[in-house]
């Protein structure tokens, strides 16, 4: 199905990381394209490749911070990417990071962090 509003970019977004804030890796995962890819922006390293690495990487996360949070502090839109500065708690310390997400269809195909 083709996203053609900014609000369907971000509703994806934003389910993602209800999943996300409550831990379910199998929701979370439902959100990311098959062939997905988690790269870190810095680096340009991968740092998970397709789906099921996705949920392999975020699984053990999610049992050692099962209060995780992930809080949108900004967001924009522009064409198939929602650029979103966030907050993540729940862990030894808070962290904010700097997300870049395509979307494409109804799926996140690739996602680039940043600290």
């Amino acid at each position: 199905m083709p996203v053609d509003t900014d609000q369907t970019l971000t509703e994806i977004v934003h389910n993602q990381l209800d999943a996300y804030n409550n831990t379910d890796v199998e929701e979370f995962g439902r959100w990311f394209a098959e062939d997905a890819v988690i790269s870190n922006l810095s680096t340009g390293a991968d740092m998970a490749q397709g789906r099921s690495e996705i949920r392999d990487q975020y699984a053990p996360l999610f049992q050692e911070y099962p209060t995780l949070q992930c809080e949108v502090l900004t967001e924009l839109t522009l064409g198939k990417f929602v650029f979103c500065h966030e907050r993540v708690t729940g862990m030894d310390e808070p962290l904010e990071v700097f997300a870049i997400y395509l979307v494409e269809g109804d799926q996140i195909q690739r996602l680039w962090l940043t600290k």
